[in-house]
């Protein structure tokens, strides 16, 4: 009896490990661990790199106002969005403005949840995440089409993949797992579902619960961005890390370690890639902490983890603690081995007064306004 329970066991470990050989000889990768509560060492960094800084054209029209954000860049245009006010704006790569437009409200759009940039067809795409609606405009405002898509689907964020088809996602905002598969392409024509990606969940993390006390709630977009033609997969509900290539290609590059289902509940999200590295931002999940404090649970610690950034390096192989995370990027497209942010004027005059501007930034400094919208920062990394 007890041979045949030796024997069993062998043919259990001898199936997992082929199974595993098998992924990766399919992948033709190795997939790589992540301990995202290990203490990883800092480490100074030499890397080649060129700064650009582009003030942006300001009128009493063209406000960019606070919360707006850069979600497209490439070498000729920006988009950037105010996602409350609903506000639009297209500017040149020199930071003039090229066109303007909010269609909030009336037979528009309800809230602007995310937004896609074509810059080859020159559509803009609103995704309204309340009527459950993407809306397609031309550069200038004017309605093109409206895609319907299924209204059991919650779609929170949508990319350019091709001249077919968005990427989108679907976020399992109350924790049910209706829908296994996440990812989806849905059609620029009419918003139908193309494919699916191969990812799959059986269990989900919740970002909102509510109870008869309240709602509440924790801001966690996906792990999801795009460089160049190169998409990195990565949400809360899934330890392992993809990377998807233009041919639908999918292939894992990480496994989370803890699990993201394991105590303490962490948010891994993909800050920055370049050819070179690869930076993560792990965040503690604090939906847990604000229930247990509404629910009135004085034995209850709360989250002590502080966010940090994670740097892997692909020649040398290691990890190491990132320390200029004002280089990382959320939620952009934006060219590959590039990182963009906005610099408000208030702080460059501040750095001015203080003395630690020159060259370039320090000019700009002294010719704009405290009330002038931001200066754009992008790095080249070489």
């Amino acid at each position: 009896m007890k041979i045949i329970i030796i024997i069993i066991l062998l043919l259990f470990v001898a199936n997992i490990v082929t199974s595993q050989n098998n992924t990766n000889n399919r992948t033709g990768k190795k997939v790589l661990v992540l301990n995202t509560n290990k203490v990883y060492p800092n480490k100074s960094f030499g890397r080649k790199k060129t700064i650009t800084y582009i003030p942006l054209e300001t009128s009493k029209d063209i406000l960019l106002g606070r919360g707006a954000h850069i979600y497209y860049l490439s070498e000729k245009r920006m988009l950037i969005v105010n996602k409350e006010m609903g506000d639009v704006f297209i500017f040149g790569i020199d930071g003039n403005i090229i066109s303007h437009f909010n269609q909030k409200g009336g037979l528009g759009y309800n809230f602007l949840s995310y937004a896609v940039y074509d810059e080859l067809s020159n559509e803009v795409y609103i995704l309204d995440t309340i009527s459950r609606k993407i809306f397609v405009f031309t550069e200038d405002g004017k309605l093109k089409r409206t895609l319907k898509y299924i209204p059991s689907l919650y779609l929170t964020e949508a990319y350019n993949f091709d001249d077919e088809s968005l990427l989108v996602y679907h976020k399992h905002e109350y924790g049910d797992i209706k829908q296994k598969q996440p990812y989806m392409f849905l059609s620029k024509k009419d918003g139908g579902i193309i494919s699916k990606l191969n990812i799959n969940l059986e269990e989900v993390n919740p970002t909102t619960i509510v109870t008869d006390k309240g709602w509440f709630s924790v801001k966690a977009s996906s792990g999801n961005c795009k460089f160049g033609e190169e998409f990195i997969i990565a949400n809360m509900s899934s330890d392992t890390i993809y990377q998807l290539k233009q041919d639908k290609t999918l292939t894992p590059l990480f496994v989370q370690s803890p699990g993201v289902f394991s105590e303490p509940y962490l948010i891994t999200k993909v800050g920055m890639k370049t050819d070179d590295f690869i930076v993560f931002g792990i965040t503690p999940n604090t939906l847990k902490d604000s229930y247990k404090k509404a629910q009135g649970d004085k034995n209850y610690k709360g989250t002590v983890i502080l966010t940090k950034n994670i740097v892997y390096e692909f020649k040398t192989g290691i990890f190491s603690n990132w320390k200029d995370w004002k280089e990382s990027v959320v939620d952009v497209d934006i060219s590959n081995n590039m990182s963009v942010r906005f610099i408000q004027p208030y702080r460059l005059k501040r750095y001015l007064e203080e003395g630690k501007l020159s060259g370039e930034l320090k000019k700009i400094a002294k010719s704009i306004d405290v009330s002038d919208n931001p200066v754009v920062q992008i790095t080249k990394f070489q």
